[in-house]
């Protein structure tokens, strides 16, 4: 992307003000180099209510008449996930940059679009991956850039919401996207999509093969007896958890020994994880993801750069959503042999 400046502080309108879009309201609003200039919304109640914490702000009911009159630089679209694809186009289409909550489309084709409009038009494009900001997924990086878990072959993810999902996307979209974005940036490898099969309840659970070598397995579930969010990574020289199904992160580390037995070690005394000893001591104390995402997205916006959860990288958390539906419309194998996975790449900041 093209270096540009925009003036200072980034002038931002908020489109949504459901329960997540007044999340990323206020912590839009706590960024001091962000003015919120305008609020959409069709439901007059939330319009009211975000409009007395932010008077300065215009309010509209309508986003055709808020890219017209407003003044924002940039626009956050916090609605429904099948409007997306239709709100960014415009937002892009009127020269806006776009922070868009996940997932950024229901269709591939139509997150390539928003994704070539984004680079036309030099705007940038973010998706509310937050979990790519989050320190438990930064330990689980750096654990296995330590090379202690050697040659991984395992990954169980689990995530299960006791109660329902976001209306008419079922638990495959609604909450498989935190888990893809988590396994597309730890591995960076070429992914593919083995199987779809249904869960108790209203459940998925999606097997996958990462490079040809990493097993998969990501199971969603709506209206869950309990809450569960866990991460397991296993190889040959032990397995690292991530456990926040208390509410609050739990990390674990275990090493083979020399029988193949595991034992348990301090999760932050190895080379390269001492510098999250703070951090699992006192998580309270750490911004929460969505406040980091979005100073990284006005600070990208200010200054020209591609933020780390951009709709670049978007793209195949998409392909694979689109592709997991399909198979369980279809009850088929996927048809597609791998996919084009980004690297890597730079690790976003945590603070």
């Amino acid at each position: 992307m093209q270096a540009f400046e925009s003036p200072r502080p980034l002038r931002l309108a908020v489109v949504g003000l459901g329960r997540w879009g007044r999340n990323v309201l206020r912590d839009f609003g706590s960024c001091p180099e962000v003015r919120v200039v305008g609020l959409c919304d069709q439901r007059s109640e939330q319009l009211e209510a975000a409009a007395s914490r932010f008077p300065a702000a215009r309010i509209y009911p309508d986003m055709n008449e808020l890219l017209e009159l407003c003044s924002a630089e940039a626009v956050a679209v916090c609605t429904p996930a099948e409007t997306h694809a239709d709100l960014v186009i415009q937002a892009l289409e009127s020269g806006r940059h776009v922070f868009v909550e996940k997932p950024l489309a229901l269709s591939h084709r139509d997150a390539l679009r928003l994704v070539q409009l984004a680079r036309a038009r030099q705007r940038v494009l973010a998706v509310g991956h937050q979990l790519l900001h989050y320190w438990p997924v930064a330990w689980l990086a750096a654990v296995l850039e330590s090379g202690v878990l050697g040659a991984v072959y395992r990954v169980d993810m689990q995530r299960h919401n006791c109660g329902p999902g976001t209306v008419g996307v079922g638990p495959w979209w609604d909450l498989a996207p935190h888990d893809l974005s988590v396994l597309t940036h730890l591995f960076g490898a070429q992914v593919r999509l083995l199987s779809m099969s249904p869960e108790p309840g209203d459940g998925a659970a999606a097997h996958l093969l990462c490079d040809d070598e990493v097993e998969v397995v990501i199971s969603c579930r709506l209206a869950a007896v309990e809450r569960r969010r866990r991460v397991l990574i296993e190889g040959s020289g032990g397995l690292a958890v991530w456990d926040e199904s208390s509410g609050s992160p739990q990390l674990e580390l275990q090493q083979r020994t020399g029988r193949g037995r595991l034992r348990s070690v301090e999760p932050t005394s190895l080379p390269g994880l001492r510098a999250f000893k703070g951090l699992l001591a006192a998580p309270q104390a750490v911004p929460q993801p969505l406040k980091l995402q979005c100073q990284e997205f006005v600070t990208c916006a200010l200054d020209g750069a591609e933020p780390y959860g951009s709709g670049r990288r978007a793209l195949e958390i998409v392909r694979l959503l689109e592709q997991g539906q399909q198979l369980q419309i279809s009850g088929r194998q996927p048809l597609m042999a791998g996919s084009q996975a980004l690297p890597k790449g730079q690790r976003p900041r945590l603070i």
